[in-house]
């Protein structure tokens, strides 16, 4: 079952910083799949693209792995805000 969101109208938008602190503590709980996270919070799938490109131009947001997603059972990409479950990129300099 999903939560129950309630969101702040201002000037007719839902409030932003809502839906992307609601995202960020859905993913910091476990990596998920968009549709996992809709399912979680409630909050409708484009906001949560929004949320995501937002996280992923902080560095907040990975994709930690790609599988069947256990709602949709399509291929999907599972993310993470857990630091800890970061791919180690180590960028090498072929040309010194």
């Amino acid at each position: 079952m999903p939560k129950v969101l309630l969101t702040l109208k201002l000037g007719g938008m839902e409030n932003s910083n809502t839906h992307l602190d609601l995202v960020y503590s859905s993913l910091l709980d476990k990596p998920k799949t968009m549709k996992m996270v809709e399912e979680d919070t409630g909050i409708d799938r484009a906001y949560i693209c929004w949320a995501v490109k937002k996280l992923r131009e902080q560095n907040k947001l990975e994709v930690f792995e790609i599988k069947l997603c256990k709602i949709t059972k399509h291929r999907a990409g599972y993310l993470t805000v857990d630091k800890r479950l970061f791919k180690d990129v180590t960028q090498y300099s072929f040309f010194i």
